[in-house]
């Protein structure tokens, strides 16, 4: 009898700190108004969609030079340049955002991927326009990158990039439900160029020169459907780093914090427009 009023004792000193713990963990993680799950530890979620394979533009002989320094074909080297984005964002925003490709598994994200592709075009933008332009009044001839798998010419002039253009705002809302996506950044166009001045043609013969790596970008809010940041990065490489490996080491680093900087930057409102007379 005395035992089992002791037992009882030690219960009810117990139960006060069994409920404490359950109280603590139950709310980790949940995936309330603020958009957080268990997965993300409360951290902004961004989900990369990869370059459409066509978009990869890069010079004969810069292919030439990686095909032979690497033993790897154009679509492997390709192939390595659309991973290697995953990878560089993921590493340059993994401390405070969770990071997700489509990318990531090809088997279950091959048809997700297909889909994100059929309803979006690339379309080539002044750099400078605005982000989210109101619509056109007028008819507007189109300037497309890709379009239905074919990639289109433009003739507009000044500096531009290659730009996301949606079919349908559906397809944002659907990568949020999916993936939980708050920023979606689509990786639009990677250009590897001769950086050779007044002489593109290289008819000096020159041994050692610069070349660039150019990365044309588009994010998007789910939460609002709107571009936060949209443009084209750049940075250098030697004409001696010939593998895949050396110039995503060399050329992808201040690529990803030049994204970074300009992520960040979108956050900010647009600026009004000026009113004119």
């Amino acid at each position: 009898m005395k035992m089992n009023a002791f037992r009882l004792i030690l219960l009810l000193l117990a139960t006060p700190a069994l409920l404490t713990a359950q109280t603590t963990t139950r709310g980790t993680g949940s995936d309330s108004a603020g958009g957080t799950t268990p997965s993300s530890g409360g951290k902004t979620q961004i989900l990369i969609v990869p370059m459409y394979p066509t978009m990869f533009n890069v010079d004969p002989d810069i292919s030439r030079a990686m095909s032979k320094a690497s033993g790897q074909n154009f679509e492997q080297i390709r192939s390595a340049f659309n991973q290697a984005v995953t990878d560089q964002i993921r590493k340059q925003f993994g401390s405070a955002f969770t990071v997700t490709s489509l990318l990531d598994d090809t088997v279950k994200m091959k048809a997700d991927l297909r889909y994100v592709y059929a309803s979006t075009n690339t379309e080539w933008t002044l750099t400078g326009s605005p982000l989210n332009p109101p619509a056109a009044t007028t008819p507007q001839k189109p300037q497309t990158g890709v379009k239905n798998g074919q990639v289109q010419s433009t003739t507009a002039q000044g500096d531009r990039f290659m730009n996301t253009i949606l079919k349908t705002p559906e397809v944002l809302e659907k990568l949020k439900t999916k993936y939980k996506a708050q920023y979606v950044i689509f990786i639009n166009q990677i250009d590897l160029k001769n950086d050779l001045g007044s002489d593109p043609y290289n008819l000096n013969g020159a041994q050692t020169f610069k070349r660039s790596a150019v990365m044309h970008f588009t994010i998007f809010s789910t939460a609002t459907g709107k571009r936060t940041a949209a443009g084209k990065l750049r940075s250098e490489f030697a004409n001696t780093d010939n593998t895949p490996r050396a110039i995503i080491q060399k050329a992808f680093p201040p690529l990803m914090r030049q994204l970074q900087l300009r992520y960040q930057t979108g956050l900010k409102p647009e600026p009004p427009k000026p009113s004119g007379k």
